[in-house]
């Protein structure tokens, strides 16, 4: 899609990047025990996890759509306050660089539908280019088919005048139509080959 914004580019790159965008563990559901070393691991391990998930889910939405880091999260903004996608909240006063991000319903449907425009364009594209291809075969074989009725006629006209006046005549006129239509041909850009 040409000049996309970028926070379609993110939310298909999530789409298509699948599962590490569709779910992710929130707080709630990862509990920690407040209590002992068990409540300190959990905790650790939590935090390990959203950091980690987070650099990765950026790190990969920057390979797969080159943006730049700072496209990404001013996207991530925008799809965010648009109710497009949600971004793990902040928990047990841990401060993180990313925190994890998922599509959510209405960012759900939004990809996809944005990803089967970009396939209906892309299939367009590739019928429009063949279609010019055969544009291109047709125009080569007019060409072809002008050249060879005009040959034929010029041959006949010699037989039949033995190199009169007014065979040189055909000659020449035959000769512009062909140049004309070969100059029309060209600058519409029938002849043109990929």
């Amino acid at each position: 899609m040409d000049n996309e914004p970028t926070w379609s580019m993110v939310i298909r790159s999530m789409y298509r990047l699948g599962e590490d965008y569709h779910e992710y563990i929130d707080a709630d559901s990862y509990p920690t025990l407040r209590s002992g070393d068990e409540g300190t691991q959990k905790s650790k391990k939590k935090t390990e996890w959203c950091k980690d998930t987070g650099k990765r889910q950026y790190q990969n939405i920057k390979s797969d759509t080159n943006l730049s880091m700072e496209q990404i999260e001013d996207s991530v903004g925008w799809l965010r306050n648009a109710g497009l996608i949600d971004v793990m909240e902040p928990f047990d006063d841990v401060s993180l660089d990313k925190y994890p991000i998922r599509l959510n319903g209405d960012g759900f449907k939004v990809a996809h539908d944005q990803s089967m425009l970009v396939k209906q364009e892309s299939r367009e594209e590739q019928r429009v280019e063949e279609q010019n291809q055969i544009n291109t075969a047709i125009g080569l074989l007019t060409l072809g088919l002008l050249f060879a009725t005009m040959a034929d006629t010029a041959v006949q006209a010699l037989i039949a005048q033995k190199l009169g006046t007014s065979v040189k005549m055909i000659l020449i006129i035959e000769a512009t139509v062909v140049f004309t239509l070969a100059a029309v041909l060209k600058i519409t850009g029938v002849t043109e080959l990929e």
